[in-house]
């Protein structure tokens, strides 16, 4: 039994790498998203998705309705553009030998930090028993005003199983690596030394997942502030990536952006940069839509869900001293 309880993430990892790889496939299909900015996409979506079915008293319905979708486009995809899959065996290949590593050292882990401050842990392992968001007879949440998408994408990444803490520090490896991975930008010209390329852009990939983890050590205690950093870089960065078409990033900008929002207030701050980033681009390129203009409306729409939410389930609680909010 204890070996399988050791194998398991493993196994795991498989299945929802094969998710996030699903959404990311169908992103590619209809959008044109190049594959390093499918994951952290499909990560976005499925965790603000899951907020909205927490609001209306569904989450662990929403939890496996958004994983049986996710593994459904991934047997589809297989079957219907094959040539997607081996295009991105490079990229995805790296990823899924980057999480085999972390989830190799999360065996037999728990999470290292449950003060107030860092109460992420908690909000999960509270959730996964009630199967619910938290409500006002929650007590041993702090600060009830925090959003709750990292939270919440640990319980997709745990909520079917018994409760193991590495699942939760699994998920929030997931985040950190497939938000490092757009740096990725594999050749794809049949010159001699494409593969050269290739390797020396994975050895940065790997080198900058070390130096983010070494250099600010939160994945064993689950603190958030590297995720919000390096989802707020990808957020920017995607779009200067399409700075020529950026009508090509409202989907992917309205998820990413809603996530990050849905992270920590203050990430606020980095939405509203890459906001100023993408109109600038908008104006200059002329390749202003109405898709763009939701992309830039929905996630503050997300975020006034949230505090209404709040304020509609908890009568008193103590007010995050980090918040940030147009309300």
């Amino acid at each position: 039994m204890e070996g399988i309880r050791i194998l398991y993430p493993f196994l795991h990892l498989f299945l929802i790498l094969a998710c996030l790889i699903g959404y990311a496939c169908f992103l590619e299909v209809k959008l044109g998203l190049d594959a390093q900015f499918g994951p952290i996409s499909a990560i976005s979506f499925i965790s603000v998705g899951l907020i909205f079915f927490g609001y209306m008293g569904l989450l662990f319905p929403g939890i496996y309705i958004m994983y049986i979708i996710g593994l459904g486009l991934f047997v589809f995809c297989l079957l219907a553009y094959p040539k997607i899959y081996k295009k991105n065996l490079y990229i995805y290949g790296l990823a899924g030998f980057v999480m085999l590593v972390y989830t190799g050292l999360f065996l037999k882990s728990n999470v290292g930090d449950y003060d107030a401050f860092s109460h992420w842990g908690l909000a999960v392992r509270l959730m996964q028993t009630s199967r619910a968001l938290p409500s006002a007879m929650d007590k041993c949440i702090s600060f009830s005003d925090y959003p709750l998408a990292m939270p919440i994408f640990c319980l997709f990444n745990s909520g079917r199983t018994l409760y193991q803490e590495n699942l939760y520090q699994q998920a929030h490896a997931l985040v950190l690596v497939f938000s490092i991975l757009p740096i990725l930008d594999p050749t794809r010209e049949k010159s001699g030394n494409t593969w050269l390329k290739n390797i020396f852009m994975g050895i940065v990939f790997i080198f900058t997942v070390a130096v983010v983890e070494v250099a600010n050590v939160r994945t064993f205690t689950m603190y958030i502030d590297s995720i919000l950093a390096t989802v707020a870089f990808t957020l920017s960065y995607m779009v200067y990536y399409y700075r020529k078409d950026v009508r090509r990033v409202w989907l992917p900008f309205l998820l990413m952006g809603s996530f990050l929002i849905s992270i920590k207030h203050s990430g606020l701050i980095f939405l509203i940069f890459s906001m100023i980033l993408l109109i600038f681009f908008m104006i200059k390129e002329k390749k202003a839509s109405i898709g763009l203009l939701i992309g830039l409306l929905v996630p503050f729409i997300v975020q006034q869900a949230w505090i209404l939410h709040h304020k509609r389930t908890f009568v008193v609680e103590e007010a995050s001293k980090h918040s940030i909010s147009f309300a």
